[in-house]
């Protein structure tokens, strides 16, 4: 058995949505229009004026560094190191504006992870181009996923995932 899995960041391992969700509208007219846009749950740049790009970036890294731990998330991702098992951290995040304060959030709330990948792509295709069977993430697609051949587990229930997973 391929003992690897893959595990997303927000609102997976921590409550980034809650914490984004706690920033409030400033007197910076761009500062709070930037903020509109780093609250939808699914941010296309592609929609988004090219000049409000820093600042997502920055109210993003901000709600990254002050997220907390889901409950239950580091014992379960202390009980699948203990286990043998290969863990992937997958995440949309953007690597490239946020890598060391994702490296030291993992690091500060005890993550252990073996690779650490950000893409745009559906999750689910890239854990089959991987060869990895079993992924946790809050919104991936289970019907898609299933079709791939990657089993999706929703977060929270980590008992519950254990007990699959053995």
């Amino acid at each position: 058995m391929n003992k690897t899995i893959a595990v997303d960041i927000d609102d997976t391992l921590n409550n980034f949505s809650e914490v984004l969700n706690t920033f409030r509208p400033t007197n910076d007219n761009e500062y709070n229009q930037a903020l509109i846009y780093a609250k939808k749950d699914k941010l296309l740049y592609d929609d988004i004026p090219k000049k409000y790009y820093p600042k997502i970036r920055e109210i993003h890294k901000q709600a990254y560094i002050l997220a907390d731990i889901a409950p239950g998330a580091q014992e379960f991702m202390q009980w699948l190191n203990t286990n043998g098992w290969r863990v992937v951290i997958l995440t949309y995040r953007d690597l490239r504006n946020c890598y060391i304060e994702t490296k030291q959030w993992l690091a500060k709330h005890g993550i252990h992870y073996d690779l650490l990948i950000d893409t745009s792509d559906i999750k689910a295709k890239v854990c089959r181009l991987w060869q990895i069977h079993y992924l946790i993430d809050d919104m991936e697609n289970i019907e898609f996923a299933k079709q791939l051949g990657v089993t999706v587990f929703r977060p929270g229930n980590w008992e519950g995932i254990k007990q699959c997973l053995q």
